[in-house]
C-alpha cells in the first residue's frame, strides 16, 4: 500500500500560504507533493479542485480521501489515520 498526499496550493491564496507555512516542517508519515495550480491548472481540474488549501490522500495513485479549506493541520494527521 503506497499512500501519497498531494497538496494543491496557488500564492494568491492567503489560507494556503498560512497553512503551508504552519505545516512546513511537520512529518506526517507519507509524502506531500506541493502542486501551484496556476502552473498546474488541469491536474488541478482532474482532481476537481475548486477550494484551497486542498489536499488528497492517494492509495496507489487512486484518490481515497480529502480536506480543503482553512483546517487545522490535525485534520491531515486524521485523514491519514483513518487509511493506515
Amino acid at each position: 500500500m503506497s499512500l501519497k498526499i498531494i497538496q494543491f496550493i496557488a500564492n494568491y491564496s492567503n489560507s494556503a500560504k498560512l497553512l503551508d507555512k504552519e505545516i512546513a516542517g511537520k512529518d506526517f508519515g507519507v509524502p506531500i507533493e506541493k502542486v501551484d495550480i496556476m502552473g498546474n491548472v488541469g491536474l488541478a481540474g482532474s482532481y476537481g479542485v475548486k477550494t484551497l488549501p486542498c489536499f488528497i490522500l492517494l492509495k496507489d495513485g487512486v484518490e481515497i480521501d480529502r480536506v480543503q479549506g482553512t483546517i487545522p493541520p490535525r485534520l491531515i494527521t486524521e485523514m491519514i489515520n483513518r487509511h493506515s
